[in-house]
């Protein structure tokens, strides 16, 4: 009983995890400022980011839609898992009000929100913003996420 109640508690386990990762990602920006954003990948079914994409500027009011892994910029060809985020006030601004901060699944440990200054290229104040990680749900590891910046 102990043997059957411990193997159903790891497969239990292995679903909640590996349904979090997303293969999709839709990046919509309600602001309007442009907002700033790196993706973190890693290997499918997995939580550890070995993948960074480059720098991406969404312009104020717009959505980018990612419907696999492969369009976003940096990432290899082959399927990977959609993590998280690495959000930033403008690529370039140091000191002050520059901040950089990462939302993602929360099964891996990131948080869901990250409020934040977005900068001009002056680096000036633009507006204050956050950025909400949402993941839909869906069959393991096919999940769509949304970051969404307000």
């Amino acid at each position: 009983m102990k043997k059957l109640l411990l193997a159903l508690l790891l497969v239990v386990a292995f679903a909640v995890t590996a349904s979090a990762q997303a293969r999709m990602l839709r990046v919509t920006n309600y602001t309007s400022c442009t907002t700033y954003v790196q993706i973190r990948g890693a290997e499918l079914c997995t939580c550890a980011p070995t993948y960074l994409s480059g720098i991406i500027a969404v312009p104020p009011s717009s959505s980018i839609m990612y419907s696999t892994s492969a369009m976003i910029p940096g990432f290899p060809a082959a399927p990977k898992a959609i993590v998280g985020a690495v959000v930033m006030s403008y690529p370039g601004c140091t000191g002050g009000m520059a901040t950089t901060g990462i939302v993602g699944e929360a099964s891996c440990g990131f948080p869901n929100y990250f409020g934040y200054i977005t900068l001009l290229p002056s680096c000036a104040y633009c507006t204050q913003l956050g950025a909400t990680w949402v993941s839909s749900p869906m069959p393991a590891c096919m999940n769509m996420a949304e970051l969404i910046f307000r």
